[in-house]
């Protein structure tokens, strides 16, 4: 049986704190959106110029805790986002990076690196129905983040592998930072 994943049943925000520090996680990674088209730009560009990206983050954990979940989009993953005219299929890809980083507990370009068998039920980014398949999605680009005891699974896809997993680095970890300043907001909040 072929199982396809359908990005409409993923979460698009993940909304924290209450009031005036109420904020929506996915807002940080949309707010990337600008700073990477400058980083496009220029004589000789830092990253891939790419009109769309996806971005993903599953549901973080307690350090070494595991993801029982990997195999199950619906359950792992805390919200996407992304921007372009394939939008969805880079929000595919990411959601796909982060099954196999979730299953070997390990960043997905160490795995390519290291250890390419461990790559299960390869999938392509899109198949000729237009379908969003359900398996591995081969390359570099999820990551974890460690940010005190939590871990945050990040992934994205649109720029080459080693400058997606740069990026779900930094999205994972603007989005733990924003999470401490939460969760303990007298020693990182704006106040501290």
């Amino acid at each position: 049986m072929t199982v396809t994943l359908d990005i409409s049943r993923l979460p698009q925000e993940a909304i924290i704190g209450e009031g005036d520090a109420r904020i929506n996680l996915a807002s940080i990674v949309l707010n990337l959106m600008v700073p990477l088209d400058v980083m496009a730009s220029g004589t000789r560009p830092l990253i891939k110029k790419n009109e769309s990206l996806g971005f993903a983050i599953a549901k973080p954990n307690i350090f070494m805790d595991g993801w029982e979940d990997w195999d199950n989009p619906y359950d792992t993953i805390w919200f996407v986002a992304g921007w372009g005219p394939d939008r969805n299929r880079y929000i595919a890809n990411a959601v796909r990076k982060l099954r196999a980083a979730l299953r070997e507990y390990m960043d997905t370009l160490m795995l390519r690196i290291n250890r390419p068998d461990a790559f299960q039920d390869i999938v392509e980014s899109v198949d000729n129905n237009g379908n969003f398949l359900w398996g591995d999605f081969p390359w570099g680009g999820a990551t974890f983040v460690h940010v005190g005891d939590v871990v945050i699974p990040s992934a994205v896809s649109g720029l080459l592998e080693v400058e997606d997993d740069a990026l779900a680095k930094l999205a994972g970890g603007l989005i733990g930072a924003e999470m401490l300043k939460f969760l303990m907001p007298e020693e990182f909040g704006p106040n501290s």
